[in-house]
Parts: structure tokens; sequence; C-alpha cells
């Protein structure tokens, strides 16, 4: 069964995407043991299906939240989820990491307006959960753009 789900695009994205939640339910030191496997297979479903959102922004929030030492890289993390964006304007998750890596990258204006751009979608599409991440980023950000304002 797993042979012939190997060159299967839907197969790998389904997969990768189920060892995801895996890896983010899990504690975190089952975490670094689960890392390496979800990451082939992500780079696996992403080569046989290189325009898959839902893998995009899988990718994308895993390369935010593992450690610089882990393979963590928040400059890929924002050109995959650029790219989310792309093929799906409508995309709340992509512009919440977007926001996440603006942030990381220093780019607190357009952290600022991703989280914006996310709330309004997800107001649109009636999307609770990502509502509040969205307002929950928006109040991160917005006190470290008054300080940044401040610097001479």
């Amino acid at each position: 069964m797993l042979a012939e789900t190997k060159n299967d695009p839907d197969a790998n994205a389904v997969l990768a995407l189920v060892e995801a939640r895996k890896v983010r339910d899990a504690n975190l030191l089952h975490q670094v043991f689960l890392l390496p496997d979800l990451r082939r297979r992500l780079d696996r479903a992403l080569d046989l299906a290189p325009d898959d959102v839902e893998l995009l922004d899988a990718k994308g929030s895993l390369l935010l939240r593992l450690p610089g030492f882990s393979g963590g890289n928040p400059r890929e993390a924002r050109s995959l989820l650029e790219r989310a964006v792309a093929l799906d304007p409508q995309d709340t998750t992509a512009f919440l990491g977007l926001s996440e890596a603006d942030q990381e990258l220093g780019d607190l204006d357009a952290a600022a307006a991703n989280a914006r751009r996310a709330i309004t979608l997800a107001r649109a599409h009636g999307e609770s959960e990502d509502l509040a991440r969205g307002e929950a980023r928006l109040r991160e950000i917005e006190p470290l753009l008054g300080r940044q304002a401040k610097r001479p």
C-alpha cells in the first residue's frame, strides 16, 4: 500500500498534513524525534504538489516554529507563505504566518499589515479561531510599532 502512495501527490499531502498535526500535538521531546520525518514528508509532498496551499502553509509554519539550530528559517518560511498567498489570496493561515515571519525579520509594518489582512479574511469567512489569532498578533505588534516610531 505504501509503495502505491510514493508518487501519489494527494496521498503524500494527506500523510504530510497528518504528520504535521502529530508533531504539533506532541510534547517537546517527542517533537524532536518526529521533526526529521515530517520535514522529509513535507518536502516530498511539495515536490509532487508544489502548488498545494495547505502544504505551503504547513511547511512555512514549521519553519517559523523551529529554532534556527533545528532548521527554522523565517526567510524561507516567508517565501513559502508568499507563494501560498499568490495561489490563494483568501488564505488566512498564510497571512498569519506572513505576519509572524515579518515580525521575526524585523519588518513590523508588514507584520501589522498582514495581521490586519488575516483579521479581515477571518471575519469575512467566519473563522473565529483565526480571527482570535490575528487579533492577538496585532496586539503583540502594535506596541512594538509605537516603540519603533519613537526611536531617533
